[in-house]
């Protein structure tokens, strides 16, 4: 079973609509964010992984999107999720669901 970063988006937003409307327990949703924090690390190292091997040596996921081939008009984002580019901050956020 494959899930998306779209499906815990949504169960993120289900999770807070159900304390919001005092279904669920401060504790449970602490829970779900959690969790939820796991997995985004999770993607990550797999988005910072792809960009220092290339997809010939990695298959993605799917997780984070569909993988789109490298523009040579576009502009390589230096930097990765984790790591900012020296004096510049953090590397720029492209088009959702964009990698």
């Amino acid at each position: 079973m494959t899930h998306t970063v779209e499906e815990l988006r949504t169960a993120l937003f289900e999770t807070l609509d159900q304390l919001r409307n005092d279904k669920i327990s401060l504790e449970k949703a602490k829970g779900v964010a959690d969790v939820a924090q796991t997995i985004i690390n999770s993607a990550k190292v797999e988005v910072d992984m792809i960009k220092a091997v290339g997809t010939k040596r990695l298959r993605p996921t799917g997780f984070v999107g569909e993988l789109i081939e490298h523009d040579p008009g576009r502009p390589t984002i230096q930097g990765s999720a984790t790591q900012p580019v020296a004096g510049r901050g953090l590397p720029p956020v492209g088009p959702r669901g964009a990698i």
